[in-house]
């Protein structure tokens, strides 16, 4: 999360292969990252640049770990099967809307 009280922004840091390929999802854009990205400079006041309004209180608070022995069950392909259909309606609605714009 980036931001304050008032305003904020959610971004998250992926490896979803477990190779060391890290990427950026940013609302509705996906970019590379590196691991200095996804680690060191995601905590705090990252790298001590003030480039945006966001940078001041940028903090990761969610971690979450997986036991190597799970990985393969866990981060699997995803059908659509998997999703529900209310979701799958959203984001086909959300698709049309983009596409608009």
């Amino acid at each position: 999360y980036m931001g304050n009280g008032s305003a904020g922004h959610y971004v998250v840091y992926s490896n979803p292969e477990c190779d060391g390929q890290w990427f950026r999802f940013d609302d509705s854009s996906v970019r590379q990252a590196t691991l200095q990205e996804a680690t060191e400079d995601n905590y705090g006041e990252g790298n001590g640049t003030k480039s945006s309004v966001w940078d001041e209180s940028t903090l990761a608070y969610m971690l979450v770990y997986i036991q190597k022995s799970q990985m393969g069950d866990i981060l699997k392909e995803i059908t659509l099967d998997d999703i529900p259909s209310a979701l799958q309606k959203q984001m086909a609605a959300e698709k049309v809307e983009a596409d608009i714009f």
